[in-house]
């Protein structure tokens, strides 16, 4: 289902954006200290990125991949967020795609795919699938379970929207509540018709 511009605009206003589109720092991944020639790879891409110059922090992280397959989908997710950044959303899609067939234990490739989806393809069934995952990973995580909801409220899914929208209140994303008493409200205006 594609989400219509009056529903996209609430949806935009209301989406959490605290959980941004950025880099898996360098310093987090295993190999960082023990390898001088990929620590200083993955320093040079960090350095690239922080800079704007996108297409060398991408070589940089196709480099540490070759090097690094341990944490190669580490590296690949980085180069989704730098072709993101370079608007090219296509590529970062299918690039995060290859990250989750390494490593589909990541909720936050999960959670950019679904923005992607609903934000930029204003394809909400599509961000659904992925936003469901994500919250199987991480069923406690407030902002995945906001942003679910939105998108299930966007595509009238009012009860499981209400739902997602409890796990979200209950997990710190305090505008959740007020989100939950008007899907509650929308719930029961349909009953009532």
């Amino acid at each position: 289902m594609k989400v219509c511009g009056s529903l996209l605009q609430t949806f935009n206003r209301e989406f959490s954006t605290s959980r941004t589109i950025k880099a898996i720092p360098s310093d987090s991944v295993s190999a960082y200290q023990s390898d001088p020639q990929l620590k200083q790879i993955l320093r040079d891409a960090s350095s690239c990125l922080e800079r704007g110059d996108l297409q060398s922090a991408i070589q940089f992280y196709q480099k540490a991949a070759e090097l690094d397959h341990t944490n190669r989908g580490s590296y690949i997710y980085n180069i989704a967020v730098c072709y993101y950044q370079l608007g090219k959303v296509d590529v970062a899609i299918s690039k995060w795609e290859e990250s989750l067939k390494i490593d589909p234990g990541k909720p936050d490739t999960l959670v950019n795919l679904g923005n992607i989806y609903v934000v930029v393809k204003k394809d909400a069934n599509k961000a659904i699938e992925y936003f469901q995952k994500a919250i199987e990973l991480a069923p406690n995580d407030g902002e995945i379970a906001f942003n679910y909801a939105c998108t299930l409220e966007a595509v009238g899914k009012l009860g499981d929207a209400a739902k997602n929208y409890e796990v979200a209140h209950k997990n710190g994303i305090e505008k959740a509540g007020t989100n939950l008493r008007n899907v509650m409200a929308k719930i029961l205006k349909e009953k009532l018709k």
